[in-house]
C-alpha cells in the first residue's frame, strides 16, 4: 500500500512525495485499508490537516473511505474515465470491427517482409512514417492508437494486401472492406479527444482537480455530441457512462470540491461549463469555506506598512480599509478569467489581495485529479522487488522508495 501526499508551498509550488510504501499481509478489505490510512495520519502527525483523499474506484477503497470521515472522498479521474470507456469497446459491433482492425495490425506486425514493403511504398506514397501500432488489453487508448494509425496507412496497407507477391489468398480477407474502413475511422475520431485527455491526466505535476468538470463538460459537449455516422452508439455510450458516473449536471456536483477548485482556477473561474443555478450553488459552497477559514488567516497584510504619520484620536475612527471574505470574493469574481495562465502562479502574484481566498486556493488546489503517482510507485517498486532482491524487507523499501521520491 502506497501513501503519496501533496500540497502547494508558500512561494506556490505544488510539491508530492511518499508518505510510506508498506507491506499489507493481512486481506486488502475495507476495513484494513482504513486502519492503515489512519495509522498513517496519526505516524506522520496529519490529523485535521487533510483536504480530501484520492484514490482509485475499487470496492474495497470505496469501503475504505466510507469508514474515514475525517476527510472528503475523491475517486481519481483517469480510472472513472476508463470505467466510462469500457463499455463503449464492448458493444458487438465494435468490438467485432477493433477484432478485425487487430488481426489485420497483427498480420504486418509478424511480418518482417510486409513491414520493409510498407516502409518503402509509404515513402513513395508520401505518406507519415509512422508504424502500424499493436493495442494492448489492459491500454484502452491503445485500441483507439492502433484504428487511427490504421486508417492513416489505410492506402499503403492496401496496397501491399491487394498484391499478388506480397500476400497470400488466404491472407487477403484480412483487408477490411470499405465500409469497416468508415467505420474504423468513425470509433478512432469519437475516441480520441478522450485519449488525449487520458495522456493529460497522467502527468503527475499540475493535473489538478480544477480541471475535472471543464474537461468532462467540454468532452459531453463538443466531443460527445450527436452525428450522424456509425460511431454514434460509440458515442451514445460514452456520453450515458460519464453522465452517470460524473453527475455533470446535479447540483450536490456544483458543490463538490472540484467544482470549488474550478471556481478558484483563474482559467475556469466563470464556469461556462455549467448551469447558472450550480454556479450559485458552488458559490455559496465557496462562501461556507471561507466562513470556516481562521480569523488570523483574514488579517491585515503586514506588506503595505504603517504610514508615517497618524491622526490624532485614530482609535475613534471606524477603519473602512480591511476587506471582509465576501468583499474579497466579489473583487475576486470581477476579475476576468485568464485560460492561457498558471493558475499557481496567478495566486502567487495576487494572494496579497484576496488572503481569505487563497487560504482556501493551496487547499483545494493542491488536490491532484488521479491517483497516478501512487501507481507510479507501484511500477517503481516492481522494478526494485523482484526475484533477484526477493528477501529484501518491507521497512529497507519503503526507505528507498522514500528516497527515490
Amino acid at each position: 500500500m502506497t501513501v503519496t501526499t501533496h500540497l502547494i508551498y508558500d512561494d506556490w509550488t505544488m510539491r508530492s512525495c511518499v508518505l510510506m510504501t508498506r507491506g499489507m499481509p493481512e486481506r486488502h478489505t475495507g476495513a484494513n485499508l482504513a486502519a492503515r490510512l489512519n495509522d498513517c495520519v496519526e505516524e506522520f502527525q496529519l490529523k485535521r490537516r487533510i483536504a480530501a483523499c484520492v484514490h482509485d474506484n475499487a470496492c474495497n477503497m470505496d469501503s475504505a473511505e466510507h469508514l474515514c470521515d475525517e476527510w472528503e472522498d475523491l475517486p481519481c479521474f483517469a480510472h472513472t474515465l476508463q470505467l466510462c470507456i469500457k463499455p463503449a469497446l464492448v458493444i458487438e459491433e465494435v468490438e467485432q470491427k477493433v477484432a478485425r482492425c487487430r488481426k489485420l495490425a497483427a498480420h504486418f506486425r509478424h511480418s518482417t517482409t510486409l513491414t520493409a514493403e510498407m516502409r518503402s511504398r509509404r515513402a513513395v506514397m508520401g505518406l507519415p512514417e509512422h508504424e502500424l501500432i499493436q493495442d494492448v488489453p489492459t491500454r484502452w487508448n491503445s485500441t483507439q492508437q492502433m484504428l487511427q494509425r490504421l486508417v492513416e496507412q489505410r492506402l499503403v496497407v492496401t496496397d501491399v494486401m491487394i498484391n499478388p507477391r506480397l500476400t497470400k489468398k488466404n491472407d487477403r480477407a484480412l483487408l477490411l472492406t470499405d465500409s469497416e474502413w468508415e467505420i474504423a475511422s468513425d470509433i478512432a475520431d469519437a475516441l480520441r479527444d478522450l485519449t488525449v485527455t487520458t495522456e493529460f491526466t497522467c502527468k503527475e505535476q499540475y493535473v489538478i482537480s480544477s480541471d475535472i468538470y471543464p474537461v468532462v463538460c467540454g468532452l459531453l459537449t463538443n466531443s460527445l455530441g450527436s452525428a450522424d455516422n456509425d460511431s454514434d452508439l460509440v458515442k451514445e455510450c460514452l456520453r450515458d457512462e460519464m453522465t452517470r458516473r460524473f453527475k455533470p449536471g446535479s447540483i450536490d456536483t456544483a458543490a463538490s470540491t472540484p467544482a470549488i477548485a474550478s471556481i478558484l482556477d483563474i482559467r475556469h473561474k466563470r464556469l461556462n461549463f455549467i448551469t447558472r443555478d450550480q454556479k450559485r450553488a458552488c458559490r455559496a459552497a465557496l462562501e461556507s469555506r471561507l466562513d470556516d477559514v481562521p480569523l488570523q488567516v483574514q488579517g491585515k497584510d503586514d506588506s503595505l506598512g504603517t504610514p508615517s504619520k497618524r491622526p490624532r484620536l485614530c482609535f475613534l475612527i471606524s477603519s473602512t480599509s480591511e476587506s471582509t471574505a465576501s468583499d474579497e470574493l466579489e473583487a475576486y469574481m470581477r476579475k476576468k478569467s485568464q485560460p492561457d495562465a498558471d493558475p499557481l502562479q496567478w495566486w502567487k502574484t495576487n494572494q496579497a489581495r484576496y488572503q481569505t481566498i487563497a487560504h482556501v486556493a493551496r487547499q483545494v488546489l493542491a488536490i491532484p485529479a488521479t491517483s497516478v503517482p501512487s501507481e507510479r510507485v507501484f511500477s517503481k517498486t516492481g522494478r526494485l522487488v523482484m526475484k533477484l532482491r526477493n528477501r529484501i524487507s518491507c521497512k529497507l523499501v519503503d526507505q528507498v522508495v522514500f528516497l527515490s521520491k
